[in-house]
Formats: structure tokens, sequence, C-alpha cells
């Protein structure tokens, strides 16, 4: 007899004595979040595809851009990183986090309590927790059974950011287009 169970749990790498409980993958659950983001995505892909058309649209081997193009392509990162940060990855929490133990949270009065909740997290928690448990949700989403019994966390969890604009008014074009494609193809769970 097999017997399954539809969560798995992670010591965090991240804050040492904390774990967090992950809901596995069903197709109810793949439905349901595919479902309640279907919005998102269908604005990263009308993002992508935008940034895509523009950077096409760019004389072959142009070592330089104008400044109004750059603008836009620079508009069109911002956009979609901010979309993924705000958005996409707090959607990602909520569906995947059961719970978290181990981690309490101060008030300003010096008052502890649990921050046991996904939404506690997203609103009062540490970012390395949210990057490193929205890593471990991301990843969890689409692994086997087996892969899922084999799954290490990685120490580190970087947390994605537009970067910075660049500061002339030119954007070489090796680097205009680099992480918008590759960013949204990473946000499905399918």
């Amino acid at each position: 007899m097999y017997t399954y169970r539809p969560t798995i749990t992670f010591e965090s790498q991240v804050f040492p004595g904390v774990s967090f409980t992950l809901r596995k993958m069903s197709e109810a659950r793949r439905a349901e979040f595919t479902l309640a983001t279907s919005d998102m995505q269908s604005r990263l892909l009308a993002l992508t595809r935008e940034s895509s058309a523009l950077l096409e649209s760019l004389p072959q081997g142009a070592e330089v851009i104008a400044p109004d193009a750059a603008a836009t392509i620079e508009d069109l990162h911002v956009k979609v990183t901010s979309l993924i940060a705000q958005e996409l990855n707090p959607a990602y929490v909520r569906w995947g986090l059961k719970c978290i133990a181990g981690l309490d949270l101060e008030d300003d009065e010096g008052n502890s309590a649990a921050l046991t909740t996904a939404e506690a997290l997203i609103a009062d928690g540490p970012p390395e927790l949210f990057a490193e448990i929205c890593g471990a949700v991301r990843s969890a989403s689409s692994m086997t059974e087996a892969e899922l019994k084999n799954f290490v966390l990685p120490t580190i969890f970087g947390v994605q950011t537009a970067g910075s604009a660049p500061n002339s008014s030119a954007l070489n074009v090796s680097d205009a287009g680099t992480s918008e494609a590759g960013t949204v193809a990473d946000t499905s769970p399918i």
C-alpha cells in the first residue's frame, strides 16, 4: 500500500530553526492556480510581446538605440519585474504555503506572536524568507514525487530586481531584452 502525503516540509536555509510546509501539486490545485493567475499571466504575456515587437523593430546589428526606445524597453522591464514581484510571487506563496513554524514576529511594543500564515509572511515577514519560500513553491510545484523526496533547498535565494536604469541616454542593444522572456517562462507551474 502506498501512502500519499499532500504536503512536504522544509527546514529554512535562511533562518535556522524555521520550517515551512508546502502543499504539493495536484490536478485540482494546478487548475486553481492557473485560474487564479490567468489575468496576471495574460498581462505578462502582453508585456513580453510588446517588448519582443519593439526589439524586433530595431535595426539589425545596431550597437546603440535611440533614447526613447531605450526608455520604453526599461519601462517594460520594470513593469514585468513589478508584476512578478508584487502580484505573481505573492500568489505563488498564498497558493503553495500551508504553514510556517518556528518564527515569531515582534511588534513595536515588544510583544511577539507566531508568524504562521502566507498572509502574515507577505505583510510582515522577512523578505529573505519570503524569497526562499517562493522559490521552493515554484520548484516543488513542478517536481515529481521522487524528485520531491530528494529535493534540497539551495542555501541562497535571490530577490529578482529590475536593475538600475542606464545613466546615459542610450542603451546597449545586447542588454535590452535579456530578462523579459526568461522571467515570464518561469512563472507557470504547469
